[in-house]
């Protein structure tokens, strides 16, 4: 079966957080980035500040390699905020990787649905575990930063592992 695809970027495609730590010097630890108020708490705090910064944008460094995508990209699923279309494009073009159109969403399941969209990879849980209990197919993408697994949902470390997972489903 043919599956339509859609990939995250930060903190899947690009170092979000890590390049979040340089910033604001703090260090970067493998946390659980999604805890809120925890000790990842300073990204969302401080979000404003990079949030119109190109520059920042732009310097991203990639997290995954492209030569490592062996299927599909159908699209690329973000909540960057609207304004950083054109960032997000310029990013995955400097770098790469494969053309496809950039949706932004602060409801990924419900962007899925509407666009046809059977699997999304991403690295948020909450975002995922709305993917699965939508009928979709959520993937778990855990950069080696990150502490948060959510063992009842696909969970891989290398984009390469994505086939196997669709091969087992």
């Amino acid at each position: 079966m043919r599956y339509s695809i859609a990939l995250d970027i930060d903190d899947v495609l690009a170092q979000f957080y890590p390049a979040m730590c340089r910033r604001f010097n703090m260090s970067c630890n493998r946390i659980n980035i999604w805890d809120g108020e925890g000790e990842a708490f300073f990204v969302a705090n401080n979000f404003h500040i990079i949030e119109n910064n190109k520059r920042f944008w732009l310097n991203l460094e990639k997290q995954s390699r492209v030569e490592d995508i062996n299927f599909r990209v159908d699209y690329y699923l973000t909540s960057s905020p609207q304004l950083m279309l054109t960032h997000r494009k310029a990013w995955l073009d400097a770098n790469g990787f494969p053309p496809a159109p950039i949706l932004i969403s602060n409801n990924k399941a419900q962007t899925m649905r509407q666009q046809g969209i059977d699997v999304l990879i991403d690295d948020k849980p909450s975002t995922l575990e709305l993917v699965k209990a939508s009928g979709m197919i959520p993937i778990q993408y855990v950069p080696s930063y990150m502490s948060d697994e959510r063992p009842h949902l696909n969970i891989i470390r290398h984009l390469s592992e994505v086939p196997n997972i669709l091969n087992n489903i």
